[in-house]
């Protein structure tokens, strides 16, 4: 995208000045390492080979924990009452609308008609909080979105 770099630059310039607006990807550079948790991903954090030798050996440490054939029956036969027990205590404070979702994806946001059908596949959708307000913000009659999820 041939604005891109323009629009990164001045978002950065906006967060840097205390705008509350969101960053949009692309834009969040960890500058000061006290400043680790101000999001939940950073754009410029390079892994080096120690960092790549962490992660592998944690994720081979959690896969060492493995569900019960037993185990993996249960879930897959009771999926549903765990997921209405889930749901009854988590209620309306877990499930809210997915709106950061056009921050990392401004794309999404579209409101021209396209020659072609645009196909978005969202693999676990559970209540739809990510695909309605993308279907409420992008106005192409074309666009199609499949939705699947366990539940």
């Amino acid at each position: 995208h041939w604005g891109l770099a323009n629009v990164r630059y001045h978002q950065y310039n906006m967060a840097a000045a205390g705008n509350p607006k969101r960053c949009q990807f692309g834009s969040r550079l960890l500058v000061n390492p006290d400043d680790v948790f101000k999001h939940n991903a950073w754009d410029n954090v390079e892994w080096d080979a120690e960092r790549e030798a962490e992660a592998r050996r944690k994720a081979e440490e959690n896969s060492t924990i493995r569900a019960s054939a037993e185990q993996q029956e249960d879930y897959e036969l009771n999926s549903g009452t765990y997921w209405d027990r889930f749901y009854s205590q988590h209620d309306n404070r877990f499930f809210k609308d997915r709106h950061w979702l056009f921050t990392e994806f401004p794309e999404l946001i579209d409101t021209h008609a396209h020659s072609h059908a645009t196909k978005i596949l969202e693999v676990g959708c559970g209540a739809g909080n990510t695909v309605f307000p993308l279907l409420t913000t992008n106005r192409d009659p074309n666009l199609f979105v499949y939705c699947c999820d366990l539940s």
